[in-house]
């Protein structure tokens, strides 16, 4: 079972990193009063005023085939509410596949935001911000650093 507490997923440098962010007590300031501050006790966005409306935006669901939190319904229920909506399985993850299986997930989200078998023409016609994420994503890594 692959979960974020196993440590086998991570690097050392992984682990160094994660102690050194967390090492003092005042550290945890900040993630602590990201929760404080989330509207967990307003209910009223629950409430359904009005018809639903469409988000114009493309969405990729990635979810762990051994996550327990996420269900078929959770799933569709998100799927009402963007214009383009994917879901992805990922084999041998738990909540947090983006830790737990970073390679498959990566190859998701490229498959995702890329435009298949596209002609010069057909790129030019791109909106250049999705070209842009396309091409910074799909580029070789020593040309972005």
């Amino acid at each position: 079972s692959s979960s974020v507490t196993d440590l086998t997923n991570y690097s050392n440098f992984d682990k160094e990193a994660y102690k050194y962010t967390f090492s003092r007590t005042a550290d945890w300031q900040g993630p602590i009063n990201y929760f404080r501050n989330l509207p967990l006790g307003d209910t009223s966005v629950l409430r359904e005023e009005g018809p639903k409306q469409s988000i114009p935006v493309e969405a990729l669901l990635l979810v762990g085939n051994m996550d327990p939190e996420v269900s078929l319904e959770l799933v569709s229920q998100s799927a009402e509410y963007v214009d383009r909506f994917a879901m992805q399985i990922v084999n041998g993850a738990g909540h947090n596949p983006h830790q737990e299986q970073a390679n498959v997930v990566n190859k998701h989200i490229t498959k995702f935001i890329k435009v298949p078998d596209i002609t010069e023409e057909a790129h030019s016609d791109l909106p250049k911000a999705r070209q842009a994420l396309i091409d910074s994503y799909t580029a070789p890594v020593g040309k972005i650093y």
